[in-house]
């Protein structure tokens, strides 16, 4: 998931879905920050996020660590539509990273197969099934350069970290399950979730849900009113995003649709 737009949503032509998979740790890219803007040292502000009760939205907490500061509870208002009424994960471990591990998108498997894609015809979101050729989507080439490569990721979001966005990693022990970039501030009272990715073989663990959560909690952190997505147009991404309150964009945010015309532009509601 990444999000990039310009332009206006008068039905948007679907392409071919695409994405990405493993590499091996030892294969990570590793950005110089010299090359790229901002300043950033490998902070790491440690939460966990987990149920409690009876998994309602409001019972979703950030529970500090042993080294981490004081997080508190994230009140009801700071979630609104994190989980679409349940949460369904056991706990998860979300650490906040830095710029020094924007690598470990290397680690991250993002093939999928998908039955079922979703486009926007004439202001209104449709499911379709997807064509066989591409039902299968292949990993992240771990050694090229192209758009569905793991260097093409890095370079997408190394920027974004050194100029303040914040990296979010879930973990299970210490095997990382996914990764999310949130830009609290993108624009006046706008947040951006520009990427979020579990890997295929520790989805349905609530890695995305705790990823969200902490997307949530930093655009709220950051006074914004919304927080604006741009999904591949996948079933499960599509899917994921509508039960956490996510709606159509109206309008899209023009930069970030030139950069994704084929993706579904979704805005949440923080208020």
């Amino acid at each position: 998931m990444r999000t990039d737009e310009d332009a206006t949503r008068n039905g948007i032509a679907q392409g071919p879905v695409q994405h990405g998979t493993i590499a091996s740790p030892d294969d990570g890219v590793h950005p110089d920050k010299d090359d790229v803007e901002g300043e950033h040292g490998a902070l790491r502000e440690r939460m966990l996020i987990r149920p409690r009760g009876d998994s309602t939205a409001d019972d979703l907490v950030l529970c500090p660590l042993a080294n981490g500061g004081t997080f508190g509870p994230v009140d009801a208002d700071s979630v609104r539509g994190l989980t679409g009424g349940s949460v369904v994960a056991p706990s998860c471990e979300v650490q906040r990273l830095g710029f020094d591990d924007v690598g470990l998108i290397a680690r991250i498997d993002r093939s999928e197969h998908v039955d079922v894609e979703y486009a926007v015809v004439d202001g209104h979101l449709i499911e379709r099934p997807v064509s066989f050729e591409h039902a299968d989507i292949p990993p992240w080439d771990p050694v090229g350069a192209g758009p569905n490569s793991v260097a093409a990721k890095v370079a997408f979001c190394a920027p974004l970290v050194a100029g303040g966005a914040a990296l979010f990693g879930a973990f299970e022990g210490d095997r990382l399950l996914g990764l999310a970039v949130v830009d609290g501030s993108f624009e006046p009272r706008l947040a951006w979730l520009a990427f979020l990715h579990v890997s295929r073989q520790v989805r349905r663990r609530g890695a995305a849900s705790a990823l969200w959560g902490a997307a949530v909690h930093e655009a709220a952190q950051a006074r914004a009113e919304a927080i604006y997505v741009s999904a591949v147009p996948t079933g499960s991404a599509v899917g994921f995003y509508l039960s956490r309150g996510c709606r159509l964009a109206d309008p899209v945010h023009p930069a970030l649709f030139a950069m994704e015309p084929d993706d579904i532009h979704l805005a949440c509601s923080l208020l």
